[in-house]
């Protein structure tokens, strides 16, 4: 259980990153039909994995991965934003939230 709180810290401290980031607009769109139902920008995306895996082993790729896929599943980016900002403000993520990281984890453990 106590890794999945540190999980969950780590998510936490991933969304600040990710609601800081500059938000610019793309001259051109990428449509990719494999793309998540709310596809988040590119660099956006980018810039989670990247600080997800930080300094960790390379293995920690594949559940950032599996984390920002189910994330874009589920919340637009504008709701994911507000999560970090409500994170940000010391309020609790949403169970919802909380689940996607838990199902996350044995992407990451083998």
């Amino acid at each position: 259980m106590k890794k999945i709180h540190t999980l969950s810290a780590v998510m936490s401290t991933l969304i600040l990153v990710l609601v800081s980031a500059p938000r610019g607009n793309s001259q051109t769109p990428d449509l990719t039909p494999q793309e998540p139902t709310n596809a988040y920008p590119p660099e956006m995306v980018q810039i989670y994995i990247e600080n997800c895996v930080g300094d960790r082993p390379e293995e920690v790729r594949a559940f950032c991965t599996c984390t920002i896929e189910k994330i874009q599943e589920t919340y637009t980016l504008d709701e994911f934003m507000q999560i970090g900002q409500d994170l940000q403000a010391g309020r609790a993520e949403p169970e919802e939230f909380r689940q996607i990281i838990t199902s996350c984890v044995p992407n990451q453990v083998n």
